[in-house]
């Protein structure tokens, strides 16, 4: 889960482009929006917006070089201030430059100053805190051989000169606190499943069929129609209504092509759901593995043909990140494949084995035995 959980982090954007990205894809923003209330922080200033219900890209308004404003209540019930900078990617040399407008040292100097101005009183008016931490967020890592001086020179200059404290959450500590508990809580990410993490078009699908398997922990009424509208919001084909005859075989015609990095955010959040499945699937003493090989054939599928899409000059510099990917959850697919075997051995020599009801797998014999026998063959 830890693997998986890390490679969706740093799949994601600073902040998506489009006005309406936040309600369908998620960024570090959305993602920030999910993991301080986990951590027991009280949001006041989202790096996105609403209107209505929906979540919207937060645009027009003045940015001080925070993208996120949270407090927490100590034991004691003193609250402190926290102010997030949040960056995509690494931070190295080439990165840290502090007289340009955007990067990290230049936004963390506009934050460290900010709490000396009205707007942070504005946003939280009447609260009282007892002190401001600033927090650099970014999705990747941190070249400390590089830049580390600087980095700690920083940090200890904005400490003296405005009284603020400091902390540093890169990639790795984003990944583990995001694995970790919520706060009151003491069950980890992958022993308990949570679907508010991702985005509220493809959120509910998720729920409902992790939902599922919560109620029945055999997996035989896995709601696979959950999985396919899921596809159909997060990949869908876009084909063409109507096909017109052209000669024997008639083929649909293909839909639009996806752009290579956004292809692989999508499968990275998919990923991360399917690790899900497979978590809750063992859970609670289940051992149950054809909810999770029928999602992963689903996902795996619909992903492919997403890739025979996308022309070959386009998919230069996403070859590499394409390809460990889908090599990741075929590995997980054979993975829980050989699981089943294993578990289906006692009846190997049996006639009509998968027909009795043995502490293996369950299956419906005989409407099931196709499906197994190909997935043993795959």
């Amino acid at each position: 889960m830890k693997t998986i959980l890390d490679r969706y982090v740093r799949s994601l954007a600073e902040r998506e482009l489009s006005g309406d990205a936040p309600e369908h894809h998620q960024d570090l923003g959305t993602f920030m929006g999910w993991l301080l209330p986990r951590l027991g922080f009280k949001v006041h200033l989202h790096a996105f917006k609403h209107r209505g219900p929906s979540r919207r890209k937060s645009a027009g308004r003045i940015q001080w070089g925070v993208d996120v404003i949270a407090s927490r209540v100590s034991q004691n019930e003193e609250a402190s201030i926290y102010l997030f900078v949040l960056k995509h990617g690494d931070i190295g040399r080439n990165q840290w430059s502090p007289d340009t407008r955007g990067s990290m040292p230049h936004d963390l100097w506009l934050a460290g100053g900010m709490q000396e101005s009205d707007s942070l009183r504005h946003i939280l008016s009447p609260a009282e805190w007892k002190d401001t931490t600033v927090v650099a967020v970014h999705n990747g890592d941190l070249d400390t051989e590089a830049i580390g001086g600087q980095v700690a020179t920083t940090r200890t200059r904005l400490e003296e000169l405005y009284g603020v404290k400091t902390e540093w959450w890169d990639a790795q500590t984003l990944v583990e606190l995001a694995y970790a508990p919520s706060s009151g809580a003491e069950i980890y990410l992958d022993e308990q499943s949570d679907p508010s993490l991702f985005p509220p078009t493809v959120r509910s699908f998720m729920r409902l069929a992790l939902d599922s398997l919560a109620r029945d922990e055999a997996g035989e009424n896995f709601d696979l129609r959950a999985i396919d509208q899921l596809l159909e919001q997060a990949l869908p084909l876009d084909r063409p209504q109507s096909v017109e005859p052209h000669g024997p075989g008639n083929a649909l015609p293909d839909g639009p092509a996806m752009h290579p990095l956004r292809l692989y955010r999508t499968l990275s959040e998919l990923g991360l759901f399917l690790a899900m499945v497979a978590a809750d699937t063992s859970a609670g003493g289940s051992r149950t593995t054809l909810p999770s090989l029928d999602s992963t054939e689903r996902v795996l599928c619909r992903a492919m043909e997403h890739l025979r899409r996308i022309p070959a000059n386009k998919l230069r510099g996403h070859k590499r990140s394409l390809k460990a990917l889908l090599q990741s959850l075929v590995d997980s697919y054979v993975t829980q494949a050989l699981s089943l075997a294993d578990r289906l051995q006692p009846v190997v020599d049996t006639p009509y084995g998968l027909a009795l009801s043995l502490p293996s797998e369950k299956v419906d014999y005989p409407l099931r035995v196709l499906r197994l026998s190909g997935y043993l063959a795959t």
